[in-house]
């Protein structure tokens, strides 16, 4: 009896603590989000934003507004639930309510500060990024790792398999989270003995990547001279 009585309070504490670590995670700030699209709509009462995370783990799941009308909107952004890298209820479209007196948007930071990420120009009524944003590139859109589960049916209906997080910057470049590239290039072709051809898409800095060049640095070569210097290009998907 004694035993059995335990054997539940261990499973007991094994649940409690699981879920707490699900609970929990959704309470961590995130202090590397980007602003990547926005829009005001035509009364000037809503912006609806895009968001992207510059890390190479973990997702956004909401935010908290700490400001607006007579202060500026301080927004606080949170993870998902379910552990650091999980999708769970992950979104990267929010819409924020606008008074007409807002004049400033800032997003947390790892400091425990803010920083402007949007202005109003109180002559045009205008929401722009501030000068010193605007001098840096930012991420227009973010290509996901594809979750394991679909990466068989990708592959069977001819979609794109994407192995490497990769970011479409607004300078026209391509970045992974250790380089940029100046070419996302899509190289297709059909290897030997195939039925229907493949296509790799690398981010490079190489103009010209050849499909056979292309298909044995996608981790088909056991030649290492076969592979790329990953500052010169990177593969990062295939169908």
């Amino acid at each position: 009896m004694k035993k059995k009585k335990i054997v539940i309070v261990t499973i007991i504490v094994i649940g409690v603590l699981v879920l707490s670590f699900f609970i929990g995670a959704g309470f961590r700030r995130r202090t590397d989000v980007v602003l990547t699209e926005y829009s005001v709509s035509e009364d000037g009462k809503k912006l609806n934003f895009n968001v992207g995370v510059m890390s190479s783990m973990g997702y956004i799941r909401g935010f908290k507004d700490g400001g607006g009308g007579v202060k500026p909107h301080y927004l606080t952004f949170f993870s998902t639930f379910g552990g650091l890298n999980s999708s769970f209820g992950a979104k990267s479209e929010f819409e924020l309510d606008l008074d007409e007196n807002d004049a400033e948007i800032y997003f947390c930071r790892a400091d425990g500060g803010y920083e402007l990420v949007l202005q109003k120009n109180v002559d045009t009524g205008e929401w722009t990024k501030p000068a010193s944003a605007q001098t840096e590139p930012s991420v227009i859109k973010t290509y996901e790792v594809t979750n394991s589960e679909f990466v068989e049916e990708y592959f069977e209906n001819d979609k794109l398999v994407t192995m490497v997080r990769y970011y479409e910057m607004s300078d026209e470049t391509w970045k992974t989270d250790d380089y940029t590239y100046q070419y996302k290039l899509k190289i297709t072709g059909r290897m030997n003995n195939s039925t229907k051809d493949s296509t790799f898409v690398f981010l490079s800095n190489i103009k010209d990547i050849t499909f056979e060049q292309a298909w044995k640095a996608s981790g088909f070569s056991s030649n290492m001279d076969d592979y790329f210097d990953e500052e010169d290009a990177k593969f990062v998907a295939m169908k």
